[in-house]
């Protein structure tokens, strides 16, 4: 399929041509039609093969497995492409969903170019025999990836870990997973799932929360929890709030100031400010560190 192209002005559209002619210039005004990336719709297809987590992968002109995919052309819709990339190793009478995961560049599909890469993912009903029921395509488990460029690596980790979030947030997980197990694989640390080392994700490193780039620096308690309470336009409980930032506070992502608000017409609140080494340190340590609640089996109510 052709790549999108659109048309661009080479010597800046936005003068004004008779203006040019007054000053007894002649401004030419070619245009030409440039070639954009080339958009590629990628969607890796899990499914239960046996008792394993697999993904269908189909093989290319020389012999490697490669990751479904498509080529869009501009008249093309990205979410029927997704299910026409997906039927490349499974029916779509056999999808039970497929959603986007991400967009990300490649460089090794298209011969001496780079794609824009739109990744969803597609989950499959379970393959209870060793064939394949329709497509082209061979599953493999993730343990037992054949070799992938890099570049399929990573498209292959932002699918399994959009699939991982939508597995994690579901509510029903959220009610049978003890609250430990979930604190941690649920933050997007390391440790999520083993699954993704053996695809081999390299480990991105955590960014800050954002809330805090918006807070100024330092600042009182009230502030965070009236930020929280306008973006959800629900009051939280103060006592419980001020318990869970204390709880904060010990894990070392934030640290308490000895110094208190001026000017204030209420009772001066102490000030905090969001430790980036200490999130640094807890990130790294959060998908190994053992806690005390992964004992618990009290269910989660999402």
């Amino acid at each position: 399929m052709d790549a999108h192209r659109h048309t661009i002005a080479l010597d800046g559209s936005d003068t004004n041509p008779d203006a040019s002619a007054r000053h007894g210039t002649r401004a030419d005004r070619t245009s030409q039609e440039t070639p954009c990336f080339p958009i590629e719709t990628i969607t890796p297809v899990f499914r239960l093969v046996g008792a394993k987590i697999s993904v269908g992968l189909i093989p290319d002109p020389a012999g490697n497995f490669v990751l479904p995919a498509i080529l869009l052309s501009e008249r093309d819709d990205p979410k029927c492409a997704g299910e026409i990339a997906a039927q490349q190793v499974v029916s779509m009478k056999e999808i039970v969903r497929i959603k986007h995961a991400g967009v990300s560049m490649r460089d090794d599909r298209i011969p001496a170019s780079r794609s824009l890469a739109v990744v969803s993912f597609a989950v499959a009903k379970p393959q209870v025999g060793d064939s394949p029921r329709a497509g082209s395509g061979v599953y493999f488990p993730l343990e037992q990836l054949p070799p992938l460029t890099d570049s399929d690596r990573q498209l292959l980790g932002i699918a399994f870990s959009a699939f991982l979030d939508e597995v994690l947030g579901d509510a029903v997980t959220r009610r049978l997973l003890p609250r430990g197990i979930l604190h941690r694989k649920t933050d997007g640390f390391d440790g999520r799932s083993p699954l993704a080392s053996r695809i081999g994700v390299h480990r991105a490193e955590a960014p800050a929360p954002m809330l805090f780039g918006m807070l100024p620096d330092p600042f009182p308690m009230s502030s965070l929890r009236m930020l929280y309470e306008h973006i959800l336009g629900v009051p939280l409980d103060r006592g419980n709030f001020r318990r869970q930032f204390l709880e904060v506070i010990e894990l070392g992502t934030l640290v308490a100031l000895p110094i208190f608000q001026r000017g204030v017409p209420h009772r001066a609140g102490q000030l905090f400010t969001f430790d980036h080494r200490g999130w640094e340190r807890w990130s790294h340590e959060s998908g190994d560190r053992p806690t005390a609640t992964l004992a618990e089996s009290d269910p989660v109510h999402a």
